[in-house]
């Protein structure tokens, strides 16, 4: 996936001199990042809202953050905080967070290492360089920031809920409007939870989604013929245990 910036820095109005710090110390590096006082003309008759989320979600290829005891008091740096943390559930070394004297951590941020901001624009210039360089766990190709998620609709997917399908880690029953992914390849249907939280998403060695329910399953003929054996071996095993019955 090709993105639009290597970098986004989010901050507070009350930190612009730390983050311009910051942004001319990437510049010199040939690192492209988004400073949205150098970016004005780029929001200009957009919704700004709906990009800021795109730009942390999707736009940008990693994230900094300039906590500072004013950064949880903007609507925008929220809403920017917002995107990242959902980001991070996919992506965990997206984010490089720095913390300003005096600010307090909230709890959504408090499990994650960061760096005490200590005037020096180009150690942190120098620490994005290294995390861009890191090679990603799976091809470029194949990464996708987002899973496709369905919606299970009462009516739309009558068939399915009749099946009375579950997780297949957490067991848990899947229900009318419910927020599921379905893996390409072999096609389970996991809660949406459970393939971000859980799965980090990947499945099958590789992170696809399905952007509808599949109408029907076909399982090879080799894979059935395993799920019988397997089947067959479970309910012997269960038979002389319960019987007591012993070879």
């Amino acid at each position: 996936m090709k993105y639009r910036y290597d970098v986004a820095i989010s901050f507070s109005d009350a930190q612009k001199d730390i983050a311009v710090g910051i942004h001319v110390a990437l510049e010199k590096m040939k690192i492209e990042s988004y400073y949205y006082l150098y970016r004005q003309e780029e929001n200009i008759g957009i919704d700004l809202k709906s990009n800021l989320r795109k730009l942390y979600e999707e736009y940008a290829k990693l994230a900094i953050i300039i906590f500072s005891k004013d950064y949880s008091k903007g609507n925008f740096t929220r809403l920017e905080l917002s995107a990242v943390l959902n980001r991070l559930k996919l992506e965990p070394s997206y984010l490089i967070l720095i913390v300003c004297k005096g600010a307090k951590i909230p709890k959504s941020l408090s499990k994650l290492t960061y760096i005490e901001w200590n005037s020096d624009p180009l150690a942190i210039a120098k620490i994005v360089k290294k995390r861009l360089q890191t090679k990603p766990s799976v091809k470029s190709s194949d990464i996708k920031v987002f899973p496709n998620v369905i919606t299970i609709g009462r009516n739309k997917h009558e068939s399915f809920l009749a099946d009375h399908r579950i997780d297949p880690i957490t067991r848990q029953l899947i229900r009318v409007g419910d927020k599921v992914v379905v893996c390409e390849k072999c096609k389970l249907v996991f809660l949406k939870e459970t393939w971000i939280v859980s799965l980090n998403g990947i499945h099958c060695n590789q992170n696809k989604t399905l952007k509808e329910l599949p109408l029907k399953i076909d399982f090879p003929k080799i894979e059935i013929e395993k799920i019988n054996r397997m089947m067959s071996s479970l309910n012997f095993e269960l038979y002389t245990r319960n019987t007591g019955f012993f070879f």
